[in-house]
């Protein structure tokens, strides 16, 4: 027997590049899969990971997209998957030595920026 099962949509996705500033090579998935693996153990939840290759002007970067989404398994609220989403990305910016990375929702797209790597940079 099918059981159908349904929560209103609500998606979040970390846009993160992989690109060590500092040391001038880029992390692999691997290393990203590890990072999330952690997390979810941690906070029960489920993560899905692409690599992505952003173009930039007078520059090309390797990274990766994670998502959540409201599971209808575990049902939560956008606030608390944001919430989760928003710690995750804090996580993956300190651990890859990311200035920046991008979260974007259903309903909007939040820059979040690692000043202390941007001080020491420039």
């Amino acid at each position: 027997m099918i059981v159908k099962k349904s929560v209103n949509t609500f998606v979040a996705t970390i846009y993160l590049g992989l690109k060590d500033i500092y040391n001038n090579f880029n992390y692999e998935l691997i290393h990203v899969e590890n990072v999330c693996q952690k997390y979810v153990d941690k906070v029960g939840l489920c993560v899905s990971i692409r690599p992505e290759i952003y173009i930039y002007t007078k520059g090309r970067e390797y990274g990766c997209s994670v998502t959540l989404i409201n599971y209808p398994r575990f049902p939560a609220n956008e606030s608390e998957i944001l919430s989760k989403t928003i710690e995750l990305a804090k996580i993956l910016m300190e651990e890859f030595r990311q200035m920046r990375c991008t979260v974007v929702t259903s309903t909007e797209t939040i820059m979040l920026s690692n000043e202390e790597l941007i001080d020491l940079v420039g």
